[in-house]
């Protein structure tokens, strides 16, 4: 089945046989058409005083993808690593996205790392607009920055400011023009991540301006795969932190879901260093 304006691809090292059989077999059971890219090998490209051949050759391979969505007619692709985890919930929403439900996105992390060594990045609304509910500030910012903390912290936080706004729009004396036009700002603000959720198809909160550490499993624009197709040349970032860089610019729209909707399998890794420093 091919999706509309949407190209699924995953890349895939010609080695790794045992990671095609795996992956693919997650989509046995559906009619989804997806695209394998022969990832670039190490060896391929060798290595720099900035970044080891592994990290080159896996941007490459991710550049690799980004031509095939310009050469395409498809807005969108979605790109997987091999090793991505391709659970029910993640088979079901890719059979029913379209491009018109990534309309005016660049970026779209549906999967990303999670461990006690990786700190989540916080952005602007989240936790908590105020700073009323600054969870650093409350439990301190190693805990804060724990996966599961945090996402239960934003739904937390978020509906607990919701109540709020709703019972202090029913006050109509007592009220500065500032803190009303402050209410305001957040009150649009909560309207619209709940109408991009449901133009997503997602069921979870959404982080905005924000790319984690992992980039398994993504949707990216036409406009910015091809901004990403001569970005980090020559290479010095990992592909993730590609990502999270661009993300903090604001210079697109990116975001991500506040739970990853898909993992990575625990098979041994084709990157064996991130960096050379």
């Amino acid at each position: 089945m091919e999706l509309s304006g949407v190209g699924i691809y995953f890349i895939n090292l010609e080695k790794r046989k045992d990671r095609l059989e795996s992956f693919v077999g997650q989509f046995q059971e559906s009619d989804l058409s997806i695209e394998r890219v022969a990832a670039v090998s190490g060896s391929e490209v060798g290595s720099n005083i900035s970044a080891p051949a592994e990290v080159i050759a896996c941007w490459r391979s991710h550049q690799k993808v980004y031509k095939l969505l310009i050469e395409s007619q498809n807005s969108h692709a979605v790109v997987f690593e091999d090793d991505a985890l391709i659970t029910r919930e993640v088979l079901e929403w890719l059979e029913g996205i379209t491009s018109s439900n990534f309309r005016g996105i660049d970026l779209f992390q549906i999967g990303y790392l999670k461990s006690k060594r990786i700190s989540l990045h916080h952005v602007e609304f989240d936790p908590a607009p105020f700073n009323l509910l600054n969870l650093g500030k409350c439990i301190g910012y190693a805990l804060a920055r724990i996966d599961i903390v945090y996402r239960n912290w934003i739904r937390f936080s978020r509906s607990f400011l919701l109540v709020f706004l709703s019972a202090v729009s029913k006050i109509e004396i007592g009220l500065n023009s500032e803190l009303r036009n402050k209410l305001n700002k957040f009150n649009n603000y909560f309207s619209n991540e709940r109408r991009i959720r449901t133009q997503l198809q997602v069921k979870y909160p959404l982080v905005y301006h924000s790319f984690e550490a992992g980039a398994h499993a993504y949707v990216i624009s036409r406009e910015l795969a091809s901004v990403m197709s001569t970005f980090n040349s020559p290479v010095f970032l990992p592909a993730d932190l590609c990502f999270m860089g661009v993300a903090r610019g604001k210079n697109f729209k990116i975001l991500r879901t506040s739970k990853s909707m898909c993992s990575q399998a625990k098979s041994i890794s084709s990157i064996s260093l991130r960096t050379n420093v």
